[in-house]
């Protein structure tokens, strides 16, 4: 690899994330950067949308212990990251 600063198209995501061409799976998982790869198996392992695993990955990163989200459910826990959702009703 090379240690200047790169950047990836799009298409390398997509194949990092799809298991039906394992040498292109490979290869593109080891050209993205960590975070990415945090969020493929955070999808992984608890059958999120790619893209609100991406957004716990990054609080994780963070050490952030909340995140405020609509789209997630409100009360779930992912690995130290409890979701709040700001807009539902207080009982």
């Amino acid at each position: 690899m090379n240690d200047s600063p790169v950047s990836l198209d799009t298409d390398t995501f997509v194949f990092a994330n799809d298991t039906a061409v394992p040498e292109k799976r490979s290869r593109a998982r080891k050209l993205i950067h960590e975070a990415v790869l945090e969020a493929i198996r955070l999808q992984e392992c608890y059958q999120l949308s790619y893209w609100d695993a991406q957004i716990i990955a990054s609080a994780r990163f963070a050490k952030a212990t909340l995140l405020y989200s609509e789209d997630l459910q409100h009360g779930a826990e992912y690995e130290g990251v409890r979701i709040q959702n700001p807009f539902q009703k207080q009982k």
